[in-house]
């Protein structure tokens, strides 16, 4: 994570490998459905993200840590959002 990531995200308790720049809008739908699937064992989680503008990843992730996101295994690296359904995403992270 660069510097300015480290920054602004340093509450993060993972690290932020996206290939899209974080004010890039990820998507208009008013309410996001976003499934942390614990891969290393663990219950699934949803996380829900309402906005009245478009969702833009720098918002999203905010939304996540304020949500309480945390990894639970050596997976930190957040490396994307995978679609699964109709304003319902998957996160990807990776060690």
């Amino acid at each position: 994570m660069d510097q300015e990531l480290e920054s602004e995200f340093e509450d993060a308790p993972f690290t932020i490998s996206l290939d899209e720049p974080l004010d890039t809008v990820f998507s208009h739908e008013p309410v996001l459905y976003i499934i942390h699937d614990r891969c290393c064992g663990g219950v699934k989680k949803i996380y829900i993200l309402r906005s009245s503008r478009p969702i833009t990843y720098r918002v999203l992730i905010r939304q996540l840590i304020r949500q309480g996101l945390r990894p639970r295994c050596n997976h930190l690296f957040l490396e994307g959002l995978d679609v699964v359904g109709y304003q319902t995403y998957a996160l990807s992270f990776g060690s």
